[in-house]
């Protein structure tokens, strides 16, 4: 008997490589015995091209930029012989249709058309904003023509994103709210700075700077930095235009987190737009980073119930920077005396 075949997209970001990782934990105890990542790589303007026709040509699937990004990566599982296939962004799903396999499962996270208009909306860039309504239009030609494999499942994260896909396909019976595998709290090992007894000021946010949620989600937090001059924020994520800061610290993409995670840490999510989970969330939960999050970022995870550790968060419902501000102060001092 051939062994299930998991395929996940992992696209280098922090956040959504974590994530993979809770997925991938979910599906083997659903029987995927084996799992093989695609990376993806950066994309020029020439293999984007190429990546167009040859999805128009060969595939028959319509004209993507991001499936056209994808496309190099992607060609190199095509396995005839694949018994299972999970896909963990919607534009992938080209695939589903040139491999005979009993069963596929395609994720759309964050590639929904709602959260790519709303990406439209954010972008100042008016070349991008055009690219991003595009891609939204194209998401919906993708989804319904999803609807008609029999064999294929449509995996939703949240509630939100399952009722605006519904809405979408109507009728359709093949589309199904599966959350990721919430990690259990303070799992993942952590070491503290030697000889550090400093009240828990370091901050840290972890994203990619080419994410328009992101990037007002830095400007907040530059305005946070004003209130307290003890507050050092740390940048993890790649793509970032640096802001000139005395106390911002940029750091790129960064493969192994315990270098910044350690125990004086506080992790801060003013994210107050986009669509799905925030995969940031996951990273944070996944190695015992306690911290305070929007109200925004926090609703998403009403999925997992008396699952999600609410004790260790802090949900803030506005965009001041002084309650922001406030809270840290106030969780710094609380996590200082629980040393």
């Amino acid at each position: 008997m051939l062994p299930n075949m998991a395929v996940f997209a992992d696209n280098g970001v922090s956040g959504a490589s974590h994530g993979v990782g809770l997925r991938k934990a979910l599906l083997k105890e659903d029987g995927f015995s084996a799992s093989s990542f695609v990376t993806l790589s950066g994309s020029n303007i020439f293999s984007i091209l190429i990546g167009l026709v040859t999805l128009v040509v060969k595939y028959r699937f319509p004209p993507s930029i991001i499936s056209a990004r994808f496309l190099s990566s992607a060609s190199v599982i095509a396995n005839p012989k694949t018994d299972l296939l999970y896909i963990d962004t919607l534009h992938l799903s080209f695939l589903c249709e040139q491999i005979s396999n009993r069963k596929c499962i395609v994720n759309f996270h964050n590639y929904d058309p709602e959260y790519l208009l709303e990406l439209g909306r954010l972008e100042k860039s008016l070349l991008r904003s055009l690219a991003y309504r595009y891609e939204s239009f194209i998401s919906k030609i993708i989804l319904r023509r999803l609807e008609k494999i029999d064999r294929l499942e449509m995996w939703a994260l949240t509630s939100k994103d399952l009722d605006l896909v519904r809405l979408l396909l109507k009728h359709s019976q093949n589309v199904k709210l599966v959350p990721h595998q919430l990690p259990k709290f303070g799992a993942s090992k952590t070491s503290d700075s030697p000889n550090d007894s400093r009240p828990c000021l370091d901050l840290i946010f972890i994203g990619a700077g080419g994410h328009g949620p992101n990037k007002e989600a830095l400007d907040f937090i530059v305005n946070i930095l004003d209130y307290d001059a003890r507050f050092v924020a740390h940048i993890v994520g790649p793509s970032w235009q640096m802001q000139s800061h005395p106390r911002l610290k940029f750091h790129g993409f960064v493969k192994n987190l315990d270098v910044f995670l350690a125990a004086k840490f506080l992790f801060i999510c003013p994210v107050f737009s986009g669509s799905g989970i925030n995969m940031k969330v996951f990273t944070a939960i996944e190695f015992g980073l306690p911290g305070i999050l929007s109200q925004f970022t926090r609703e998403p995870f009403n999925v997992y119930g008396k699952d999600f550790p609410d004790e260790e968060y802090v949900v803030v419902n506005g965009k001041d920077p002084k309650s922001w501000a406030d809270l840290i102060i106030k969780r710094s001092e609380l996590l200082s005396r629980e040393k």
